[in-house]
């Protein structure tokens, strides 16, 4: 029915998404004099992601008998019915960690990641985020162990760094598009245009959060009543952010490292097993409190409100 007034309508979208992950781990486990413990890991990864879309759309055919399997044979394709695209980038990672263990009570860990995006401009697709963490069990202290009731108790702090790369492909690029225009003769021209009105920013990099952990684990009552307790402070330094631009450029937009966003809080977990035989019940409350603040955007501001016009987005989120 929707077709009889145009002599046939035919539309064809296909899509594609491939998405390879290749990882590869090589672990080593070793304990020295019963009471030190090492355990050292390195490995890579390898991600893919491939999107291919393809759309065409004709009416006015001379027969239905093909269908739209010869949308070659319409005689009316409109401007702009005919669309094909392909998005696709890549990520490679170099991983490396130690831990460190004394008779089961000081523990620490190292850990460092070293990522590839092309996402980013040439200068920066590559950053090194590390990490450190330690831990103190209190629980297997010898001023500790005459306390029955408790079961484990452990005290956590950790630093480390953290990087977003959840923006845009080709977000360091100008991007063109096809489009038609009318010449001067007032016939339709095909053309290459910026239709986002965006320029593309070569020294793009990446999004870097810091955070700082403060943590308490504690168990009790043969394993039935567990605490968590955490204090952190997160801060996000070149968020990606849309950013105006000057008439004279030609464009509107560009994507810039230009925010940093400051984020602190508490949580506390309590969980208890209620009934532990054949049947279990085990219930969990959780309580949490935070603050996000934002420190800087660009030209100094601390706040920016989105309108029409001239809109500000974040490039990803954490």
């Amino acid at each position: 029915k929707e077709g009889e007034a145009s002599n046939g309508i035919a539309r064809i979208n296909n899509d594609s998404w491939v998405d390879l992950l290749q990882e590869n781990t090589l672990n080593y486990s070793k304990v020295f004099k019963t009471k030190h413990r090492i355990n050292a890991l390195i490995g890579n990864t390898v991600q893919v992601n491939d999107f291919r879309t393809n759309q065409q759309y004709a009416t006015n055919f001379s027969t239905n008998a093909l269908g739209y399997n010869n949308i070659s044979s319409a005689s009316v394709f409109a401007p702009g019915s005919q669309f094909s695209n392909k998005t696709k980038w890549q990520i490679a990672s170099f991983i490396g960690r130690l831990i460190y263990s004394f008779d089961d009570k000081y523990i620490f860990t190292a850990t460092g990641r070293f990522d590839g995006n092309s996402k980013y401009g040439t200068q920066n697709k590559w950053g090194f985020f590390p990490s450190f963490g330690g831990a103190w069990r209190l629980s297997n202290e010898k001023f500790m162990r005459g306390i029955r009731l408790l079961n484990d108790m452990k005290i956590r702090v950790s630093w480390g760094e953290l990087g977003n790369s959840k923006i845009e492909p080709y977000s360091s690029f100008t991007k063109l598009s096809p489009g038609i225009t009318v010449g001067a003769d007032g016939k339709p021209l095909n053309t290459l245009q910026n239709t986002d009105q965006l320029m593309g920013n070569p020294d793009l990099r990446w999004e870097r959060q810091q955070q700082y952990n403060i943590g308490l684990d504690a168990v009790a009552l043969n394993n039935r009543l567990r605490l968590s307790l955490d204090v952190y402070k997160k801060i996000s330094k070149d968020l990606i952010l849309r950013t105006p631009l000057p008439l004279t450029t030609g464009y509107s937009l560009i994507y810039s490292n230009v925010g940093e966003l400051q984020n602190k809080g508490l949580e506390i977990t309590l969980g208890g097993r209620v009934i532990d035989r054949s049947l279990k019940w085990d219930i969990d409350l959780n309580w949490s409190a935070n603050r996000n603040k934002l420190t800087k955007l660009y030209g100094g501001l601390t706040e920016r409100l989105n309108n029409a016009n001239n809109p500000t987005a974040a490039g990803g989120g954490w």
